[in-house]
């Protein structure tokens, strides 16, 4: 049997909570008047296939890039971020990684080397990632 990934109109907060049970839900995750990518911006398809879609949310300084594998294997994972407004080269961070038996927020960092990053996405898992902040240096 195929899974596949169906995007449909708004759900419902039941519905919400029932489809994203791995994943804390809050009333309302943005601070008043803090506006970000993940609420407004653009929006471009990174990388798509059977069973995994991959997408950036940005704008001028924020970007946000999801993935997810709705498949039942592991999968080696080449996303462009670049075409999100992400750096050729830096490093990003995981916000929360989502699985079969729960999430994390645990932090954790992948490289991105000439405009890509590549994930090991477990089955049935989901992950959002934005640049690290750079280290700068005082001199």
């Amino acid at each position: 049997m195929v899974s596949r990934i169906r995007i449909t109109g708004e759900l419902s907060h039941g519905e919400r909570r029932q489809r994203t049970s791995g994943i804390p839900q809050r009333s309302d995750p943005y601070p008043q008047g803090r506006e970000t990518a993940e609420k407004k911006g653009s929006i471009k398809l990174l990388a798509s296939d059977e069973n995994l879609l991959a997408y950036g949310r940005f704008e001028a300084d924020e970007q946000i890039v999801v993935v997810v594998n709705n498949s039942d294997e592991l999968r080696t994972v080449t996303v462009p971020v670049w075409y999100a407004g992400v750096e050729m080269e830096g490093r990003m961070k995981r916000l929360i990684y989502s699985y079969e038996n729960g999430y994390t927020t645990e932090y954790d960092e992948y490289i991105v080397q000439d405009g890509e990053i590549v994930l090991n996405m477990g089955s049935h898992s989901a992950i959002v990632l934005k640049p690290a902040e750079a280290l700068r240096l005082m001199l």
